[in-house]
Protein backbone atom coordinates (compact mmCIF):
# COMPACT_ATOMS: atom_id res chain seq x y z
CA UNK A 1 0.00 0.00 0.00
CA UNK A 2 1.02 3.40 -0.52
CA UNK A 3 1.15 5.49 3.01
CA UNK A 4 3.43 8.31 1.95
CA UNK A 5 5.07 9.79 -0.86
CA UNK A 6 8.21 7.87 -0.52
CA UNK A 7 6.09 4.28 -1.31
CA UNK A 8 5.42 3.89 -5.05
CA UNK A 9 3.79 1.75 -7.16
CA UNK A 10 5.84 -1.48 -8.75
CA UNK A 11 7.72 -0.54 -11.76
CA UNK A 12 7.12 -3.89 -13.59
CA UNK A 13 3.53 -5.61 -12.86
CA UNK A 14 3.83 -9.52 -11.97
CA UNK A 15 3.24 -11.92 -14.46
CA UNK A 16 -0.12 -13.03 -13.14
CA UNK A 17 -1.54 -9.09 -12.72
CA UNK A 18 -4.91 -8.85 -14.01
CA UNK A 19 -4.65 -6.27 -17.10
CA UNK A 20 -7.13 -4.45 -18.88
CA UNK A 21 -6.95 -2.08 -21.71
CA UNK A 22 -9.58 0.61 -21.04
CA UNK A 23 -9.67 2.09 -17.43
CA UNK A 24 -13.44 3.57 -17.53
CA UNK A 25 -14.15 -0.67 -18.40
CA UNK A 26 -13.82 -0.96 -14.34
CA UNK A 27 -15.26 1.35 -11.53
CA UNK A 28 -13.51 -0.14 -8.55
CA UNK A 29 -9.90 -1.38 -7.19
CA UNK A 30 -6.57 0.06 -7.11
CA UNK A 31 -5.04 0.42 -10.76
CA UNK A 32 -1.73 1.15 -11.98
CA UNK A 33 -0.95 2.90 -15.18
CA UNK A 34 2.11 2.63 -16.66
CA UNK A 35 3.30 5.64 -19.07
CA UNK A 36 5.64 5.69 -22.64
CA UNK A 37 8.27 7.94 -20.18
CA UNK A 38 8.20 5.42 -17.61
CA UNK A 39 6.30 7.38 -14.93
CA UNK A 40 3.06 5.88 -13.31
CA UNK A 41 0.13 6.93 -12.14
CA UNK A 42 -2.49 4.95 -9.46
CA UNK A 43 -6.06 5.02 -9.73
CA UNK A 44 -7.18 4.10 -6.44
CA UNK A 45 -11.24 3.50 -7.51
CA UNK A 46 -12.79 3.23 -4.33
CA UNK A 47 -11.10 6.01 -3.28
CA UNK A 48 -11.34 7.90 -5.97
CA UNK A 49 -8.25 9.38 -5.68
CA UNK A 50 -5.15 9.69 -8.06
CA UNK A 51 -1.22 9.79 -7.45
CA UNK A 52 1.16 10.57 -9.77
CA UNK A 53 4.90 9.28 -9.83
CA UNK A 54 6.70 10.40 -12.04
CA UNK A 55 10.13 8.67 -14.44
CA UNK A 56 13.09 10.78 -13.55
CA UNK A 57 12.67 11.84 -17.43
CA UNK A 58 9.07 12.82 -17.37
CA UNK A 59 8.13 15.90 -16.99
CA UNK A 60 7.95 18.26 -14.06
CA UNK A 61 4.31 19.58 -13.30
CA UNK A 62 3.80 22.91 -11.18
CA UNK A 63 2.42 21.29 -8.66
CA UNK A 64 3.73 18.89 -6.25
CA UNK A 65 2.99 15.11 -7.05
CA UNK A 66 0.79 14.04 -4.58
CA UNK A 67 -2.52 12.01 -4.16
CA UNK A 68 -5.57 14.47 -5.44
CA UNK A 69 -9.31 13.60 -5.82
CA UNK A 70 -10.11 12.34 -9.10
CA UNK A 71 -13.06 14.62 -10.76
CA UNK A 72 -12.90 13.03 -14.49
CA UNK A 73 -11.46 10.10 -16.16
CA UNK A 74 -11.67 11.40 -19.71
CA UNK A 75 -9.76 9.21 -21.36
CA UNK A 76 -7.12 6.46 -20.40
CA UNK A 77 -6.55 3.39 -22.80
CA UNK A 78 -3.66 1.43 -23.44
CA UNK A 79 -2.10 3.09 -27.06
CA UNK A 80 -3.77 6.15 -26.39
CA UNK A 81 -2.02 9.47 -24.17
CA UNK A 82 -4.01 9.37 -20.93
CA UNK A 83 -6.67 12.35 -19.59
CA UNK A 84 -8.03 13.15 -16.35
CA UNK A 85 -9.08 15.60 -14.23
CA UNK A 86 -8.49 16.27 -10.27
CA UNK A 87 -10.30 18.30 -7.86
CA UNK A 88 -8.39 21.41 -7.01
CA UNK A 89 -7.61 22.31 -3.25
CA UNK A 90 -7.98 26.00 -3.92
CA UNK A 91 -11.06 27.72 -4.03
CA UNK A 92 -10.13 29.86 -6.65
CA UNK A 93 -9.57 27.15 -9.23
CA UNK A 94 -12.20 24.92 -10.95
CA UNK A 95 -9.90 21.84 -11.42
CA UNK A 96 -7.03 20.49 -12.22
CA UNK A 97 -6.07 18.16 -15.42
CA UNK A 98 -3.12 16.39 -16.27
CA UNK A 99 -2.44 14.29 -19.99
CA UNK A 100 0.28 11.42 -19.67
CA UNK A 101 2.24 10.23 -22.49
CA UNK A 102 1.15 7.08 -24.37
CA UNK A 103 -0.50 4.49 -21.82
CA UNK A 104 1.52 1.40 -22.70
CA UNK A 105 -0.28 -1.41 -19.58
CA UNK A 106 -2.85 -0.62 -17.03
CA UNK A 107 -2.71 -3.36 -14.19
CA UNK A 108 -4.53 -4.02 -10.78
CA UNK A 109 -2.09 -3.37 -7.52
CA UNK A 110 -1.69 -6.66 -5.69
Amino acid sequence: MFGNSNDQPSAAPAGDAESIEDLSTVTSGRWIVHTLTGSRHLFDLDAGTVHRFPAPEAAPLQLPDIERQIRTIDRVQVGEAGYYTMHSPEWLIDYLWHQTSTVLRIVREK
